[in-house]
């Protein structure tokens, strides 16, 4: 039996397995077959994670807008070639069909790319307003901060693209906790990634709800938290950011 591809999360620019050395099986619906490892991730990840996306903020939202536009158009034309392979990663994950896959996490994922650089100038545009001839009001645009990004299992490259994309746009960084049941394409999207960007900017950790989706949105060090999935795992995300009120968009259940 040949052996199982082992696919890591991205911390800080370096590929790396869980800080446990345990691993997720990941299992093909459509036959029940082991088609792939990915890390069994815990708080420890997740701190380093954080951290890392911490310490890249500084950096990644000061640069000109016009500098991050060009990298991330750089990124949807160069990531158009791995759209087939992450499409048939995905296929062998989520057990979709493989030209619905071929157009989310292939055509799909480009297309957001670029559609985030050409936003990356607008997300820098506040307005003004004169409230008398000596009172100049003006709002300003900043990013969030670190972004926690959360996927759901059936499209994951698309959704963590989507969401990504335009954090970055916005001059944040990002840590990323796809769906254990079905990340191998995310991962893989991630190394890919892990070349364009500087290190900690973007930040994958693979793991369980309880033992990395909790630690993450519990985070004091996370700003705000997107999430596609369902309406019980929103309401367990509610729950645990509570305490530091953390901004979070929720779609839940397929209805926003």
């Amino acid at each position: 039996m040949a052996e199982l591809t082992k696919y890591l999360n991205v911390i800080n620019g370096e590929l790396k397995p869980a800080n446990s050395g345990q691993w997720i099986e990941s299992i093909n619906p459509a036959t029940g077959e082991v088609v792939g490892l990915v890390p069994d991730s815990d708080e420890s990840d997740v701190n380093e994670a954080v951290a890392a996306a911490r310490a890249a903020l500084p950096a990644w939202r000061s640069m000109p807008a016009q500098q991050r536009t060009f990298i991330l158009r750089q990124i949807g034309q160069q990531m158009a070639q791995y759209g087939e392979e992450l499409a048939k990663l995905e296929t062998l994950d989520n057990g979709r069909l493989l030209k619905e896959n071929i157009q989310r996490a292939g055509i799909g994922m480009s297309f957001s790319w670029q559609a985030a650089a050409g936003q990356t100038m607008e997300a820098t545009i506040g307005k003004s307003a004169n409230f008398d001839p000596v009172t100049y009001g003006y709002t300003l645009r900043e990013p969030y901060g670190v972004v926690a990004v959360i996927t759901p299992w059936n499209a994951p490259v698309a959704m963590m693209t989507q969401k990504m994309s335009l954090a970055l746009a916005a001059g944040n960084t990002v840590v990323v906790k796809p769906a254990e049941v079905a990340c191998m394409a995310v991962l893989r999207c991630a190394e890919i990634l892990s070349k364009m960007l500087p290190p900690g900017v973007i930040n994958f950790v693979s793991g369980l709800g309880q033992k990395t989706g909790v630690p993450l949105v519990r985070h004091r060090g996370v700003n705000k938290i997107t999430m596609t999935g369902s309406s019980t795992t929103g309401k367990a995300i509610q729950r645990e950011s509570a305490d530091n009120l953390t901004t979070s968009i929720l779609e839940l259940g397929g209805k926003s």
